[in-house]
């Protein structure tokens, strides 16, 4: 399994390395009016971009990037939550392994979706804040709906967990263009890697904190109703 998840990855370097290019003046598919475009769009925007002031290391506690941080962090505590605990909510159903791995895909193709939709959105507009706002407030919304749902429909979980998981996706490509636009572009990609470096923090906090909300350490949040306790088993 992990080899057929590491072989597109391996696949796109090498696409990656033979198509592109450090700037638009090697690039040889453009034409030479486009790249000409470009070149000069991309030097009037070096020109305008404020001068770095003291060392990169300053960009760790800029404002944009501690807020970005902090909204990361929790937003990514609510991702790793039903990454973890879907497999195992659709499994106390009593369906086969097979069945479980072929739903708990349905999330994250809607949210493979949901990101082109939402960064079409917001690349027209060009707005950045409200969309990314707006897509995690939703996942939230659903979040709940799926707490509610476990009291009584296992499908109905499934259903509010795909919605949540697809509205959290969306909110992906207005994240991260954001660093760039708030940032000068010396230090943007510090910007960048600060406001993402609270995933691994998250990541170990939300098997425990997602547990919590459930029956116990081993009880998943979105516990289905047709999952017998230990206690009625044993009766």
């Amino acid at each position: 399994m992990f080899i057929v998840e590491a072989l597109p990855g391996l696949v796109w370097a090498v696409v990656w390395i033979w198509a592109i290019t450090e700037e638009p003046r090697d690039a040889t598919w453009l034409d030479a009016d486009e790249k000409a475009r470009l070149v000069a769009a991309l030097a009037a925007e070096a020109a305008e971009a404020a001068p770095v002031q003291g060392h990169w290391i300053r960009t760790l506690w800029h404002p944009a990037v501690i807020l970005l941080a902090l909204y990361n962090f929790a937003a990514l505590m609510a991702e790793w939550g039903v990454t973890f605990w879907l497999p195992t909510v659709l499994k106390e159903t009593g369906l086969s392994i097979t069945a479980v791995g072929f739903l708990s895909a349905v999330p994250y193709a809607a949210g493979a979706l949901m990101m082109i939709l939402v960064a079409f959105s917001s690349d027209r507009l060009q707005e950045r804040k409200w969309h990314m706002i707006g897509t995690t407030a939703l996942s939230g919304v659903f979040l709940l709906l799926a707490q509610l749902a476990g009291q009584g429909s296992t499908f109905g979980i499934l259903i509010f967990l795909t919605l949540a998981v697809a509205a959290f996706f969306g909110r992906f490509g207005p994240f991260w263009s954001l660093p760039t636009e708030v940032l000068p572009p010396a230090v943007a990609g510090v910007g960048s890697a600060s406001s993402t470096a609270p995933a691994i923090s998250a990541a170990r906090s939300a098997p425990t904190s997602s547990a919590s909300c459930g029956n116990g350490p081993e009880a998943s949040p979105w516990r289905s109703p047709s999952a017998a306790s230990p206690s009625s088993s044993a009766a």
